[in-house]
């Protein structure tokens, strides 16, 4: 999602979230994917892939709070495709996260050599724990398969064999969801604690760590990592690549690793 899309989804969010009878807000992706968050090719084609990375990732952190905001209704992550980084971060924001059945979430920033923002300080450990937050940021950062990660808490429905049996039962489930009893006792719930305090300490959370990713943007393992990313280069590549191309040499000051770790304290 680069920095136009998320202020365009942010903005019909806005929009949605003043039309009373709309009771459950669904987000969907594609079929392959459901997002991976901010936008590296968009980022790298950039005058400035710092700046360009940091307004990316405020666009998207709008998204979620746009999100967050919908007190009045159900907002569900639909997976059809899978979610990584950002993308799976959106996804944990959600009131109901559903997801097809073979679907790969993929929490951590860490390959990338950033610590992450999209508010997941505070969403991630309120659906996984804090332990299990840690374990899978930091200690096992590889993909889950959507049935392990119903498991954990990261993911509350699996639907159907394959993705078209998830397509046709997705109606129905949403359906359901809004004349569900649980429907109201969400609902009442976020009333109840989603008040200017609870957005103060989200505010907080979201401070915290754009500070942390403002570091990571501006750091050489960004800019390696995003490369090889957008480049489709292993290391050894990208170093030859840079001695015939300058531009894919690291001019910044800091040659230090930005750190990828977030407290959750």
């Amino acid at each position: 999602m680069d920095s136009r899309q998320g202020a365009e989804l942010a903005m019909v969010l806005k929009q949605v979230a003043k039309m009373s009878h709309v009771k459950v807000v669904v987000l969907m992706g594609g079929s392959r994917f459901f997002s991976t968050g901010i936008h590296l090719c968009q980022i790298e084609a950039s005058g400035d892939p710092a700046k360009e990375a940091n307004n990316n990732i405020n666009k998207i952190n709008d998204v979620i709070l746009a999100m967050s905001q919908m007190r009045d209704k159900l907002v569900v992550a639909a997976l059809e495709g899978n979610a990584g980084a950002g993308g799976a971060m959106m996804a944990a924001a959600a009131d109901v996260v559903v997801s097809a059945q073979g679907v790969l979430l993929s929490p951590a920033y860490r390959s990338m050599g950033l610590c992450g923002s999209e508010y997941w300080t505070h969403f991630l450990p309120r659906r996984v724990g804090r332990d299990t937050a840690y374990e899978l940021m930091y200690a096992r950062p590889d993909p889950l398969l959507a049935e392990e990660a119903r498991s954990l808490g990261l993911v509350d429905h699996v639907l159907g064999r394959n993705k078209h049996e998830f397509q046709e039962m997705l109606p129905g489930f949403v359906e359901n969801l809004a004349s569900a009893t649980s429907w109201n006792k969400t609902v009442q719930e976020k009333f109840k604690t989603r008040n200017s305090d609870w957005f103060d300490r989200l505010s907080l959370h979201r401070q915290r760590e754009l500070h942390a990713m403002e570091q990571c943007f501006n750091s050489a393992a960004f800019q390696r990592e995003r490369q090889k990313f957008v480049y489709k280069l292993n290391d050894e590549q990208l170093v030859d690549a840079a001695q015939e191309n300058p531009s894919l040499k690291w001019k910044g000051q800091n040659t230090q690793e930005a750190s990828v770790y977030l407290s959750l304290d």
